[in-house]
């Protein structure tokens, strides 16, 4: 195991971070591909010295990266522009997985997102599906990965909340959609679980944690945990483009392309 490496592409975000340490405790070495690889350097502290190493991100070293790799894993994944959906979820892992397919690659785990299909309204989840299916037409040892809501201290969406939480009413809209989140130490520890076993090839997994909590009561308990016990707040009946356009504007970290993941019209 200590000769295996591991090509994490993006692998330094907010999941990265997790999966590179866990890795090192298995003893692989990671080769993490970053848009910015200078801002990047804290992942060097998340594994032993010398088991990781940053390149940046262009299609030269992500070639480069896998050549030299025994597996790949793909983290890229961005909630906005819409416009972009389709060139980092669908043509990009088409591209690795084609280039994994010219290498001596052993696996390729491709982490996608739960509720990934073709005839979403959503066009986030209509490109994630659609670099599923390429993944899997391209090479035949992949692993496609869905992780329902990925929680943890630097997540984007709980962070979301408590921003909003300086107002004294909260746009929650269809309160009673439910979660599974995940927290992101067990994804991580999973995505390495899949590495390992044996079989898996050619499967979609889809993961979520052991806890199933409605939207409403999850802001509820990310105030309780803010110590926000004062906050005045209310499940506002607004149309969803309204209030994603609205916190859109407030944090930058939501479009309106996310209303229909939350069964909201």
């Amino acid at each position: 195991m200590e000769n295996n490496k591991i090509c994490t592409i993006l692998g330094a975000g907010f999941v990265g971070r997790y999966v590179v340490k866990y890795l090192d405790r298995k003893g692989y070495r990671s080769i993490v591909i970053s848009r910015n690889p200078f801002r990047k350097n804290y992942i060097l502290t998340q594994a032993r010295t010398g088991y990781v190493n940053i390149v940046k991100f262009n299609f030269t070293e992500i070639k480069k990266a896998i050549q030299k790799s025994d597996y790949v894993l793909n983290l890229i994944g961005i909630l906005g522009p819409s416009e972009d959906f389709f060139n980092i979820h669908s043509e990009l892992p088409d591209y690795i997985s084609k280039v994994c397919a010219t290498t001596e690659c052993k696996k390729f785990i491709h982490v996608s997102a739960i509720g990934a299909n073709k005839n979403s309204k959503s066009i986030y989840q209509q490109s994630k599906f659609s670099g599923e299916e390429k993944v899997l037409k391209n090479f035949n040892s992949s692993v496609i990965i869905r992780p329902s809501l990925v929680v943890g201290a630097e997540d984007e969406f709980t962070n979301l909340w408590g921003k909003l939480s300086i107002f004294p009413i909260l746009p929650v809209v269809s309160s009673k959609f439910r979660f599974q989140p995940i927290f992101v130490n067990d994804l991580a520890k999973a995505i390495v679980n899949v590495i390992e076993i044996k079989g898996n090839e050619g499967k979609i997994i889809e993961i979520g944690g052991n806890k199933v909590i409605s939207f409403g009561d999850m802001v509820k308990l990310i105030l309780k945990i803010i110590g926000k016990k004062k906050i005045n707040y209310r499940y506002a009946i607004i149309t969803w483009k309204n209030c994603w356009r609205d916190t859109s504007v407030i944090t930058r970290q939501t479009t309106t392309d996310q209303g229909p993941m939350f069964n909201i019209r």
